[in-house]
């Protein structure tokens, strides 16, 4: 509430500068990747979101796909006993670069052995990747995505190419965030929302629970906390 609230008054109180009318949130993620983690520690560790993202993460079971799996956030909490395979993809190089440096600098890394995971530079959201995701396998047990829904331009597609990535008696998992219950919390994102993206890469106000209807994927379990705004989802 209190950071809401703070945002809510430097709104009101502040004139938003004009981002420009074509936003690459590809290459704000390059630019920024270096920093992203330090940038971000603070507000997921306050808000619970890295307690949500171990919860999740620790659901995944048998080959795993990471979509959008940016600086590899999630890394740390795969369970090695659990996860056959392990493949992280971005279409972000320097994201990427970060998520394999970090993942070779885990104390746990060598519990893994060689060949169980790898780093692929790729659009999921993008057509024509699916069979190199694959990598002539079936599709996957578990394909798991945290706020990837907000970085891409489409959202739906990047959706549905999941749901054609997960075998049929497997799991998407989402940790999202956009919309939420409140009008007075959404005039806020929307007001600042070409900003947002312009400095984070990130379209914060999307309707989340509309991108998933719209998808065509099946909802087993969806639940939404702080102010409505943060979504875990779990699809098929």
């Amino acid at each position: 509430l209190s950071l809401y609230g703070a945002s809510y008054y430097r709104v009101l109180t502040q004139p938003c500068p004009t981002p420009p009318s074509d936003i690459n949130l590809n290459a704000i993620y390059n630019a920024t990747a270096g920093g992203f983690d330090a940038k971000v520690d603070s507000a997921e560790y306050w808000s619970g979101l890295m307690r949500l993202r171990a919860r999740l993460v620790r659901q995944a079971k048998g080959d795993v796909l990471e979509a959008a799996a940016g600086t590899g956030r999630n890394s740390e909490f795969y369970d090695s006993r659990r996860v056959r395979r392990l493949v992280l993809v971005d279409r972000s190089a320097g994201m990427l670069g970060i998520a394999r440096e970090k993942w070779e600098g885990q104390q746990g890394a060598a519990e893994w052995g060689g060949g169980r995971v790898r780093f692929l530079v790729g659009d999921v959201a993008a057509g024509g990747v699916e069979d190199v995701l694959r990598e002539g396998g079936e599709g996957y047990d578990t394909v798991v995505q945290t706020n990837g829904l907000c970085s891409v331009e489409d959202p739906v597609a990047m959706l549905r190419n999941l749901g054609r990535l997960v075998r049929r008696d497997g799991r998407v998992l989402l940790l999202e965030h956009g919309r939420s219950y409140y009008e007075w919390v959404n005039r806020l994102m929307d007001k600042t929302a070409a900003q947002h993206a312009a400095s984070h890469g990130c379209w914060w106000n999307r309707d989340v629970e509309g991108i998933v209807k719209e998808s065509g994927l099946e909802v087993v379990k969806m639940k939404r906390s702080h102010l409505g705004t943060h979504y875990w989802v779990e699809l098929k």
